[in-house]
């Protein structure tokens, strides 16, 4: 048990099976990384709260984590940036985060649904991985508003329709996996787009 306020606090790889309970005093990190650890189960309502309006990168990477203690649309951590929920056993609908998010990453899981329009709003964007899980419908074709979008990955999943019109003039995309989809239908032709 400690009473120091850390900022940056690495935890990885640490045979950890619970989330260290000193978290909860925790109200200036800026970056928390746990992944590679043991940690079961559900995400605690009580992390919401940790370092909410500090918090820049969260790692919970390669866990056994299923979900999250409370019902979340959106992440309340207001200036995430970096966020890595892959290689767990998450369960849930697709949880949104802040539009401050840069990279969101919650690959090899089973999440579940289809993926919200709130995710259009995240126009900071740059890389998205959302491969091997079980998300399924069609891609809203307000995916346009994600300018910034590098990586684009989609794998793996239960998708179908028509791949949208959503690269626009200046495309930044530098990296799209559409496989093992239900896509149907021709390429969009706005791809010329990404060059």
């Amino acid at each position: 048990t400690t009473l120091q306020k850390f900022k940056v606090l690495g935890l990885g790889s640490c045979h950890l099976n619970d989330f260290p309970d000193f978290l909860r005093n925790q109200d200036q990190l800026e970056v928390l990384l746990l992944g590679s650890n043991t940690i079961h189960g559900q995400i605690p309502k009580w992390i919401a709260n940790v370092s909410k309006d500090s918090l820049v990168i969260l790692d919970l990477l390669a866990n056994f984590l299923t979900g999250f203690d409370q019902t979340l649309g959106t992440l309340p951590w207001t200036g995430l940036k970096e966020l890595d929920l892959s290689d767990n056993k998450f369960q849930v609908s697709l949880p949104i985060p802040p539009p401050s998010i840069i990279s969101y990453d919650i690959s090899n899981n089973s999440f579940h649904g289809e993926i919200s329009q709130m995710i259009c709003n995240l126009s900071s964007l740059s890389y998205l991985d959302v491969s091997y899980n079980n998300l399924s419908g069609f891609l809203p074709q307000c995916l346009r508003n994600l300018r910034n979008l590098s990586v684009f990955n989609l794998q793996h999943n239960n998708f179908h329709g028509r791949i949208p019109q959503i690269f626009l003039e200046g495309c930044k995309l530098r990296m799209i996996s559409l496989n093992h989809n239900g896509f149907q239908g021709p390429l969009p032709s706005s791809l010329a787009n990404c060059t």
